[in-house]
């Protein structure tokens, strides 16, 4: 999407972390912020859409993590109803549909943890079932930061920050290979984030951080490789702006800015576990949103954005 150079660029942003890896990235990000800025910490909002707001107990004693949940105002539970009348609205409204016969016998292979059991489509279901709670409290997330840049102006009068014609940037990070993540990310893009920037009064720039399976050896390896595909193909087409909603039938604009694509493998070498990597991705984003360097590189990303493809298919 091409950037609007009218806009001033709130400094905050608000992160949302979709699936379970992305809360072991916060946790990093935010120790790490509080413990080096601790008059500061961390700036950013954030919310969180799982099955649960507790942090996978597999990672916590390998990075020796202090932050082990999310708390509950930055929370948002991802479960759906099971009263009757619940289902069969949301069936009316399109919000769930039927499955093939065979689904119930290939499930996936985690069937009582909670999970999405690595199907995509429960997780665009679940962000669907609970998109009003979604839009509520992203919301109030975005006009907690107006609040915050607001009173700045006021206390600084070398601030000039106009926060009705401004920029906040929402940033989402999920996994390509679970379901969560892959699934509930094409229903945060379906103009969910962009409409309540809107109602909050400003502009919204949509940051996709993605993480790809790289060589790691994981559980469920059948579902994995085409969920990841899936979403790594679904990405690209949109980011074309011909995409076609399948079930609206309308050609949709760009719905991100930017893309960062992220795995275990690099040219120095590959990291060898995934707590590493999420251990990484915590550190970079630290970079980037709390040093002047990271400041610096942001300042570029501008350069990065007039992308699109000719008539070929080929990136211009």
């Amino acid at each position: 999407m091409e950037p609007n150079e009218n806009l001033n660029e709130i400094a905050s942003c608000v992160d949302i972390d979709l699936g379970s890896s992305p809360k072991v990235i916060y946790s990093v990000f935010a120790q790490k912020a509080n413990k080096n800025d601790p008059n500061t910490g961390y700036q950013n909002e954030l919310k969180s859409f799982d099955f649960t707001n507790k942090i996978p107990s597999e990672l916590l004693s390998s990075l020796k993590l202090e932050i082990t949940e999310i708390d509950r105002d930055s929370f948002i539970s991802a479960h759906a109803p099971l009263d009757k009348p619940s289902l069969v609205k949301a069936e009316k409204d399109g919000r769930m549909w039927v499955l093939d016969d065979n689904w119930v016998n290939d499930p996936g292979m985690f069937q009582d943890n909670g999970g999405g059991a690595g199907h995509p489509r429960s997780g665009f279901a679940l962000a669907a079932f609970n998109e009003q709670k979604i839009k509520e409290k992203l919301i109030k997330a975005i006009r907690r930061i107006l609040d915050h840049t607001r009173h700045i102006e006021f206390a600084n009068k070398g601030i000039t920050e106009n926060t009705t014609n401004s920029r906040i940037v929402v940033r989402l990070f999920f996994s390509a290979i679970g379901a969560i993540g892959s699934g509930s990310v094409h229903k945060f893009l379906d103009g969910l984030i962009r409409n309540c920037a809107l109602e909050a009064g400003v502009e919204a720039k949509v940051v996709l951080c993605m993480l790809l399976k790289g060589n790691f050896s994981v559980p469920n390896l059948k579902k994995a490789i085409p969920n990841e595909l899936t979403t790594l193909t679904t990405i690209r087409v949109k980011a074309t702006g011909a995409y076609v909603n399948p079930r609206t039938g309308i050609i949709e604009p760009v719905p991100f800015d930017i893309l960062f694509v992220s795995s275990n493998i690099n040219n120095e070498g590959n990291i060898t576990s995934l707590d590493r990597l999420l251990c990484h991705e915590g550190q970079v984003n630290y970079f980037i949103q709390n040093t002047p360097g990271g400041g610096s590189l942001t300042e570029r990303f501008c350069d990065i954005q007039g992308w699109g493809y000719d008539e070929n298919g080929h990136r211009y």
